[in-house]
């Protein structure tokens, strides 16, 4: 390894988050970077960041202990401009020029309360501060107004200057919007990867990372949609982008719980201790939790995106949730929540405050066992998908939803089709994704699935060969 080269792990640990992480390693494009710089003895590494105002922020990190300081407005430390100054460093230091340490770099680390030998826990001999721990205070102590009102009143004005950031993003999505259909949804799939890219780049400046990142997924949706339904799939999406970014504007005319899935879509986050400390009859729910199945893909922006589902029986009904975790692709093989399909879980689970309640964290774990199967879902298929469209009415961003249902059979159609169909052959929905053969010809199946409105992927099955759980690595 370099002298003083950042591992990645090291990165994950001081990020704030997921989203921060994701956000940074956008910013890795050449063009974005007027000036990288390290001084000769590798302590400090130092560069500009074109941002969406005229003038580039000023980022540096101190490589000992990863403290930095950016000229941006965030409030996530470190912010996203570090975070990505960091990681160039870590897998392109032949890019950072040899230079001397500027004055404003030498005045930040003057003022800096470093967290090394002088840290009071430890001469103590009280527990010692994580990394994470320790550099997110010495970074919070160096920006943050040390009168509580001053604090306050900058918060404020971030939070302002976003929503001032997210409105002219909005705008943009509505031009580009208006270009596509201009142009012909014909023409779409032969520039979709570039235009979305360089929208969502420009959304990211924007601070709405939400909808950045359906951007960024919107080439591989509509590469996915068997090509005779591609361009509905595409209206649908535009559609569903076009409300979202009316909704945002609207917000005052909606409940709160779909304005956070609002709110939410567009970019805005709650870390974990907002998310415990909440309050809600829906946020927090303890129950034998059966982990259904686990998920991994692979984002546009290089992190892997990791999704987990889980059911529960709870009265007249089985309750769902989703865990959702990312990683840096090259961190994958040891990250992700480490839960395995076929195992039951006594949790309290915690939701995200919304008007469709599905992603959840694991607010206590208390023991864990193998599943003999999964929860026996109540509803048939009719009542499943009746359910889904009544989800649907009441926020129309959801997609790849999870349902349940009883008392099917698993099919072939003329065509070479996987079915899922009821006891009387009335109601089905075709399946898909690569565990549907697998189901073929089993009987009197409980399913679990994910539907998008079309087509079930299926999750897990109980049937008289034993339970099946579906893991995709």
């Amino acid at each position: 390894m370099a002298k003083n080269a950042i591992a990645l792990s090291r990165i994950e640990a001081v990020a704030p988050d997921q989203s921060a992480l994701g956000a940074a390693r956008k910013l890795l494009v050449d063009g974005k970077w007027p000036q990288l710089e390290r001084d000769a003895e590798h302590r400090f590494l130092w560069g500009a960041c074109q941002g969406s105002g005229a003038t580039p922020y000023r980022v540096v990190v101190e490589i000992a202990d990863l403290g930095a300081k950016c000229s941006c407005p965030s409030r996530k430390f470190p912010c996203k401009h570090s975070l990505a100054l960091m990681w160039w460093f870590a897998e392109r230091p032949d890019r950072f020029a040899e230079g001397a340490v500027p004055d404003w770099v030498n005045e930040w680390h003057g003022r800096r309360r470093h967290t090394g030998g002088e840290d009071k826990g430890a001469s103590s001999g009280g527990p010692p501060k994580s990394a994470r721990a320790a550099v997110a205070e010495a970074n919070a102590e160096e920006a943050a107004p040390r009168d509580p009102e001053a604090a306050a009143r900058q918060r404020e004005r971030n939070r302002a200057a976003r929503e001032l950031s997210i409105a002219q993003g909005l705008d943009e999505l509505d031009v580009w919007i208006d270009d596509q259909i201009d142009r012909g949804l014909g023409t779409f799939g032969a520039r979709a990867a570039e235009q979305c890219r360089l929208l969502a780049r420009r959304l990211v400046d924007a601070k709405a990372g939400g909808l950045a990142n359906r951007l960024d997924h919107l080439p591989t949706v509509y590469f996915r949609t068997p090509e005779a339904r591609r361009h509905d799939v595409l209206l649908e999406q535009l559609g569903a982008l076009h409300l979202l970014a009316r909704a945002y504007r609207q917000q005052s005319q909606l409940g709160e719980a779909l304005v956070s899935d609002v709110r939410g879509g567009v970019g805005w986050t709650l870390t974990r201790e907002e998310l415990l400390t909440g309050s809600g009859t829906l946020r927090r729910h303890r129950a034998r939790w059966t982990v259904l199945a686990t998920r991994r893909e692979l984002q546009p922006d290089s992190l892997m995106r990791f999704e987990t589902f889980l059911a529960a029986p709870d009265s007249s009904e089985v309750r769902m949730a989703m865990l959702l975790d990312f990683a840096p692709a090259a961190m994958a093989a040891s990250a992700g929540p480490g839960l395995v399909a076929g195992t039951e879980l006594d949790a309290e689970l915690a939701y995200y405050p919304s008007a469709t309640p599905l992603r959840a964290i694991v607010a206590a774990q208390h023991a864990s066992q193998i599943a003999a199967q999964a929860p026996a879902p109540t509803d048939d298929l009719k009542a499943a998908i009746d359910r889904y469209d009544a989800l649907i009415a009441v926020n129309p961003w959801i997609s790849d939803w999870p349902i349940a249902f009883r008392d099917a059979r698993i099919e072939l159609s003329q065509d070479g089709q996987c079915w899922a169909v009821d006891r009387d052959g009335a109601c089905g929905v075709p399946l898909a994704g690569e565990h549907a053969q697998v189901l073929l010809d089993l009987d009197d199946v409980a399913l679990y699935g994910t539907f998008d409105g079309r087509e079930l992927t299926p999750l897990a099955a109980n049937s008289a060969l034993g339970p099946f759980w579906s893991s995709h690595a």
